[in-house]
């Protein structure tokens, strides 16, 4: 039994070694595991090996036997020991081969890859790729004159303006109240009701009759403006504003003193609100990014970059 606890650990540790050398890339992380499980096996056979040591009678018959080794050797090692540590051997042999050969290209396939590149490398230095074609310049009629040109920067200097300090302002005030209103609505459901109404008010004159003066004012570029402005966007069917007169009623028919649970009622008004609004804050994005394009067409080609719209 202790010979073969020995042999036991002593094949344990051979057996991770010859794993370890025989694991794919992907597991290469392993093999640091795998070296200490084998070291920690190899000690273990030593340890078994040396554990009689430890006792006085066998210490002195270990010192007896050392003095004619060859004999006590032949009495412990078995044919089968041999012929198991042989075939270990040839088996880490052909590990250690398998490994070189699929580790490494054999010059025959170096030598057929570095044919290919060359191939490859002769064939790009032949190839010639044709002209793309020089796109034409705007004709005249494409281009607008001078004058437009002038007029028009100045228009959207004038929307940039316009869309900074009142679109802006009045939806972004829409959106946020549309989100939080319930803290208002416990101090007064009258004030709400009065946010609500001065905020259609604004959307009115601020955005609406704002856009259609801007416009109407330069009717000679409406195709133009009305692109700028997208005035095709569902924004521009008004429903934030038919939605803030919907909600305005509902909140104006609340008693003054409401309990908090009847806000409840208002919950469904409002998510629509904040829907419409967020539509409304859509088109003000849509806005943003047009204003800057045509001003840059205009500068650099004197044209609008828009296609041409009808009227309104």
């Amino acid at each position: 039994m202790w010979a073969g606890s020995i042999w036991g650990f002593f094949g344990v540790a051979v057996s991770l070694g010859l794993a370890m050398l025989s694991l794919p890339d992907r597991w290469l992380w392993l093999q640091p595991w795998f070296a200490g499980a084998a070291i920690v096996s190899l000690l273990a056979s030593v340890a078994i090996l040396s554990w009689p040591l430890f006792d006085h009678e066998q210490r002195a018959v270990a010192l007896v036997k050392l003095e004619h080794p060859i004999k006590w050797i032949r009495h412990l090692i078995e044919p089968v020991h041999i012929i198991a540590i042989g075939l270990l051997i040839a088996l880490a042999g052909a590990v250690m081969q398998w490994r070189k050969e699929t580790g490494e290209p054999s010059i025959a396939s170096l030598r057929s890859e570095i044919s290919a590149l060359r191939n490859q490398i002769n064939t790009t230095q032949n190839y010639k790729p044709a002209q793309p074609a020089m796109a034409s310049p705007p004709s005249d009629e494409q281009r607008l004159s001078p004058r437009a040109v002038r007029e028009l920067l100045d228009a959207m200097k004038e929307a940039q303006s316009m869309y900074d300090e009142k679109l802006l302002p009045t939806i972004s005030g829409i959106a946020v109240f549309s989100v939080n209103w319930r803290g208002e609505m416990r101090n007064s459901p009258a004030a709400v009701a009065a946010r609500l109404e001065q905020f259609g008010t604004s959307l009115q004159k601020d955005v609406w009759a704002a856009v259609d003066v801007f416009i109407n004012h330069r009717k000679e570029y409406r195709s133009t403006l009305e692109n700028v402005f997208v005035l095709d966007n569902e924004a521009a069917k008004n429903g934030l504003g038919r939605k803030i007169s919907d909600v305005t009623a509902a909140v104006k028919r609340f008693p003054k003193e409401s309990p908090p649970e009847m806000d409840e009622l208002l919950v469904r008004d409002f998510k629509e609100l904040a829907d419409q609004a967020d539509i409304a804050y859509q088109w003000l994005l849509e806005i943003r990014k047009r204003i800057p394009a045509v001003k840059e067409n205009l500068e650099k080609r004197g044209t609008t970059g828009l296609a041409a719209n009808s009227g309104r």
